[in-house]
């Protein structure tokens, strides 16, 4: 009961009506009472007179003493309550700012400035602010933004953040916090462009076995009649061509696949600084020459461990891309430095058409395109985004209309040099040599014959084909003599080739395994360690690779 009171009486002398009133009262009973109490004390009017004025400075003091000490209590509770509010505002990790009815800014703490570098004097009111920085979501501003608004906020140096704004009306007052989700828009736009890199790779892997099926039988047929030593020169030099072809086909099948993997198979050294010449020369070459070709490289060679087609292959649908944008001609630069002791900076600029900055954040996402019908899948800069970022590189692009545009590259260099591995040599069978019995079985015909062909004329093995493994393993239980290896194709109907292995080993423990597949061996890698299998051929394989190959397992 006690506290409940001397809560009220504290509550009560915090309200300004409650004093004068209170003030009122114990005036009136003082007068009251103190004269009624001083006429029975005496009659005599002189003493009386004396009494009253005593009475009366008395009273003036005792209530000056009485107010100023109320005041002073009332004084430092609300500084302390003020402090209090604003040590919590300034500590918020936000920004926030107050602005009141007169359109003037009353506030704004460290986290505001820090955030956007406006201060209290570059900002003179609120008009400022908004006419500043502010680009809303709408075409028009409103006075105060609606509850958990995203908008684009451009700071004192021009960088866009992008914020959700939270408002608070208190009286003739509104405060505004924001808070900055430019880092979380960031990682989950990298996430969702990671995510379409993979189910394209997924769709391109699919695609990509059965295309280096049919690259499998055009290679190997073109490389057998070119041993034909009565084929005239044109058709030779014909079939180069066609080599070449299935050669740089075999690696776009195999760019598209790597979409869906985070590793790069066969890294090594690469010479970046005399890769960036032979692009900058391609360049020279065959651009229009409307277009002006310069490149700025350091003295030094510089080198980065990676795969070298792909980081060509990459650079140069980043320079495709560059020509594109200057139909009227232009200057196409290219500049490598030195960043930092680890890394080096790649910047490929144009002075095109650019890129207006509402798409910039697209167009690393595959099939995105600004160009006409027939005039690019939108799949170039996809491709780079991804072999760079799987060499641990980098890639951001500065453009704005009309002012061209600028991709800035970073990649880790490394000490080593390029060094090309020799290759494993293997002697070819001769017709003396003991012939062998091999099975084949694979679901393409195509790849059956010309396994078949190479195997029979240039090894002078027994072969017989499948279409499955089935078929396999029912051939293999039906023979009497061993079988000495086994050709299977990973991926087939009825029965895939993994399957077959372990059927086939069960009957024959000591027969030997190579795995074939329009995938590479790094995808294939645990079938590969699983089975124990001795070789691997990626389809398209070529003659030499593969009689390499079959002669080294079996012998």
């Amino acid at each position: 009961m006690g506290a409940l009171l001397k809560r009220g009486i504290s509550r009560c002398l915090q309200s300004p009506f409650c004093i004068i009133l209170l003030y009122f009262c114990i005036s009136i009973t003082w007068i009251a009472f103190s004269d009624a109490a001083l006429e029975r004390i005496t009659h005599d009017t002189g003493q009386l007179t004396f009494l009253q004025t005593w009475k009366g400075f008395f009273f003036v003091t005792a209530t000056t003493i009485f107010l100023y000490a109320l005041i002073r209590t009332m004084l430092n509770k609300n500084i302390e309550t003020i402090h209090k509010k604003y040590q919590l505002i300034t500590d918020i990790p936000h920004p926030i700012m107050e602005y009141s009815s007169q359109d003037k800014i009353t506030f704004l703490n460290p986290a505001f400035t820090e955030t956007f570098g406006y201060t209290r004097e570059e900002l003179p009111n609120y008009s400022s602010w908004c006419t500043k920085a502010v680009r809303t979501p709408s075409s028009e501003h409103q006075d105060v933004p609606e509850k958990g608004i995203s908008y684009d906020v451009r700071d004192l140096h021009g960088t866009i953040h992008h914020v959700q704004l939270f408002s608070l009306q208190q009286g003739e007052k509104t405060l505004l916090l924001f808070k900055d989700i430019t880092e979380q828009l960031a990682q989950k736009q990298a996430i969702a462009l990671s995510e379409k890199m993979r189910a394209l790779g997924e769709l391109a892997g699919g695609i990509s076995h059965d295309f280096n099926n049919q690259l499998s039988a055009i290679h190997g047929v073109a490389e057998l009649l070119k041993e034909d030593k009565s084929l005239s020169k044109d058709g030779r030099e014909n079939l180069d061509i066609i080599l070449a072809a299935t050669h740089h086909a075999a690696t776009l099948t195999e760019k598209l696949s790597s979409f869906s993997r985070k590793d790069v198979p066969e890294f090594t050294p690469v010479h970046f600084t005399h890769l960036l010449r032979t692009i900058s020369t391609i360049c020279e070459r065959t651009f229009n020459k409307d277009i002006h070709v310069t490149h700025t490289l350091p003295k030094e060679d510089i080198f980065v461990h990676g795969n070298k087609s792909a980081l060509q292959n990459a650079l140069l649908n980043i320079v495709l891309n560059a020509r594109d944008a200057m139909p009227e001609g232009g200057t196409l630069a290219i500049r490598l430095t030195k960043d930092g002791p680890t890394s080096l900076l790649l910047t490929i600029s144009d002075t095109g058409c650019g890129i207006p900055e509402a798409i910039q954040d697209r167009i690393f996402e595959p099939f995105f395109t600004t160009k006409d019908p027939g005039h690019g899948l939108g799949m170039g800069l996809a491709s780079a985004y991804t072999t760079l970022e799987k060499h641990g590189g980098t890639i951001e692009i500065e453009s704005s209309p009309e002012r061209g545009s600028v991709f800035k590259i970073t990649l880790p260099r490394t000490d080593k040099k390029e060094d090309i591995p020799a290759e494993e040599e293997y002697t070819l069978s001769s017709k003396n040599t003991p012939r062998k019995r091999i099975l084949i079985a694979d679901d393409e015909p195509a790849v059956q014959r010309i396994l078949a062909k190479i195997i029979a004329q240039r090894l002078h093995h027994s072969v017989h084909c499948c279409s499955n493994g089935i078929e396999a393993v029912e051939y293999a239980e039906g023979e009497s003599s061993p079988i000495d290896l086994a050709i299977l194709d990973i991926i087939m109907p009825e029965m895939d080739g993994v399957s077959a292995a372990q059927e086939l080993r069960k009957i024959q423990p000591n027969m030997k395994i190579i795995f074939i597949s329009g995938f590479s061996e790094e995808q294939q890698r645990k079938h590969i360690n699983d089975m124990g299998a001795q070789g691997f051929l990626a389809k398209p394989f070529s003659l030499a690779t593969i009689t390499a190959e079959i002669s080294r397992v079996l012998s």
